[in-house]
């Protein structure tokens, strides 16, 4: 059968902050109709600072022979690569987004007192809400809201800010930093039907002196009287003559103790933070939180460094199974899958046989281990029964951690930069967090040290010459690397061909062709040796 795809039509340079629509091509031969939408695949990526692609965050897999996709502030200027998959066929359109100068509110999600997602639905006279402001191209400038209803073809206030408040966070959000409390007064002031089950008012955020850039959201209220939530420094409705809560001085350490996460579960709002989709995080909270209480992923500091690897394995829970590269793992039946990227026959049969389910008879059987509940449970089992690396997470080891679930130092740099967004918003809050764990890692102080393979890895992956993708490339620590495989591996050795260093032309000079089985071999040993020669020339 011939090609199904013929490629991408849509816009090259889209304006920043605008919708901007894609769709497939077919071949001429093709009868379109038995082309089923959901079986197309879209993906947006990213060239990295090595001329390689990655995963866009937060961009999302999309659906359909048609889509859209909306390039925000970050992407200005980017080259970036839009591919669509159908089965085992794919198409690619180069895409560089073009300035625009809109400047935009685009949304406002409704926060508790916590700063956590509010479930609107039990909202009672008495609560309190936060609001969290997204925003377009708006940093440095100021934003002001008010809540209020039309009485009598009238705008009646019952809430508003008491002073703007600025866009300071290159990300566009917005929060209020005291909470409007919705007290009863404000159905008396807007007139409400009094036996009507709930009230419905209007939240209206815009642009200071600008009030035609506005985003505006409904907020329902039941006619009840809940418990009340009010915050230090809340925000109390206007023109009811009603003083202010009294401001508490609360005690830091006390604080600290209310939002570690040590046995205590991650919210939705709290896994939006660290950089989910708010999609994602609805759907993978409960399990997520189920799977780390599990497997005793019970400490801010094993929740930060578990939660980081995962986020680089399946981009931010979007990549669920393996995709197509130039690895050999990606075109095997038992390719990476779930959020920890599970790959290999045998582990797929050790979680098997540890779950009491078959996951390696049928490729019905394999998918399972990308699909709910095993694409999260299998990392949690991963990361303790076969790994073991919640002691290593009590050290604080990210180097012996990342060598373990990776085998070498792939992504280290991206694994990196979300573990310190982990420790930013889960293990900086603990009540255990101590100055003296920080994320300057040296091999030196690492377990990985102590192990040949990750030092040669070590040395590997920060060899300019050795090309391998994810780290930094440093001469010293690449030697650093080199030689301590050489003290750790006897001179004896046979040891050859780990990373697939036979096929790496950098080794052309030493590889060792075994005619009579058609291999080529690298001895570990001699790739050292000869790395080390070439390093400090």
């Amino acid at each position: 059968m011939g090609k199904i795809l013929k490629g991408i039509d849509g816009e090259r340079f889209p304006l920043i902050g605008g919708v901007t629509e894609y769709r497939i091509t077919f071949s001429e031969a093709v009868d379109v109709n038995t082309v089923n939408d959901n079986d197309i695949l879209w993906q947006v990526y990213w060239a990295n600072e090595y001329s390689e692609y990655e995963k866009v965050p937060f961009s999302g897999q999309k659906k359909g022979r048609l889509t859209t996709y909306k390039f925000l502030q970050n992407l200005q200027g980017k080259n970036l690569q839009l591919k669509a998959t159908y089965k085992d066929e794919t198409v690619e359109l180069h895409i560089t987004p073009q300035a625009n100068g809109e400047i935009k509110i685009i949304d406002v999600f409704f926060l508790d007192v916590e700063y956590k997602i509010q479930d609107t639905s039990k909202l009672k006279y008495m609560n309190s809400v936060n609001l969290q402001i997204y925003t377009l191209n708006m940093l440095g400038k100021y934003v002001e809201f008010k809540m209020y209803d039309t009485v009598n073809g009238q705008d009646v206030e019952v809430a508003k800010n008491s002073e703007p408040m600025q866009v300071i966070q290159k990300n566009g959000i917005v929060k209020t930093k005291k909470a409007i409390l919705l007290n009863p007064a404000m159905y008396m002031q807007t007139q409400k039907d009094m036996s009507a089950s709930e009230h419905r008012y209007k939240v209206k955020v815009w642009e200071r002196n600008n009030e035609a850039n506005f985003y505006e959201e409904e907020l329902k209220v039941k006619n009840e009287i809940g418990q009340p939530s009010i915050p230090q420094d809340s925000q109390a409705p206007q023109k009811t003559g009603l003083p202010e809560a009294p401001k508490k001085k609360e005690d830091e350490k006390e604080k600290k103790k209310e939002k570690c996460f040590c046995d205590k579960e991650l919210e939705i709002e709290d896994f939006i933070t660290l950089g989910v989709s708010k999609n994602k995080a609805k759907v993978y909270a409960d399990v997520l939180n189920d799977t780390m209480k599990k497997y005793e992923i019970n400490t801010c500091i094993r929740k930060s460094h578990f939660l980081a690897q995962i986020f680089h394995e399946s981009g931010y829970l979007i990549f669920l199974s393996e995709q197509k590269s130039k690895h050999a793992s990606s075109g095997s039946p038992y390719k990476g899958r779930g959020i920890m990227q599970i790959t290999g026959e045998s582990n797929y049969r050790r979680y098997g046989k540890n779950v009491t389910e078959d996951f390696t008879s049928t490729e019905t059987n394999r998918e399972k281990m990308a699909l709910p509940p095993h694409n999260v449970k299998s990392a949690g089992w991963f990361w303790k029964e076969e790994k073991g690396l919640n002691s290593m997470a009590d050290k604080n080891d990210f180097i012996c951690i990342t060598n373990l679930i990776n085998g070498g130092n792939v992504g280290f740099n991206d694994r990196y930069k979300k573990l310190k967004i982990c420790f930013d918003n889960i293990y900086k809050t603990c009540k255990n967090y101590s100055e003296k764990v920080t994320l300057n890692y040296t091999f030196e102080n690492s377990n990985s040290y102590k192990i040949s393979r990750f030092a040669f890895a070590w040395g590997l992956w920060h060899d300019k010459d050795a090309k391998k993708d994810g780290c930094t490339y440093n001469t010293a620590e690449a030697i650093k690397g080199y030689e301590r495989l050489l003290d750790l591996l006897p001179s004896t050795s046979s040891d050859s061909n780990w990373y697939y260093i036979q096929e790496n032309p950098v080794f052309n000079d030493i590889v060792i062709v075994d005619k009579k089985k058609n291999i080529k071999k690298v001895k570990i040993i001699d790739a050292a040796t000869l790395r080390l020669k070439k390093l400090k020339k």
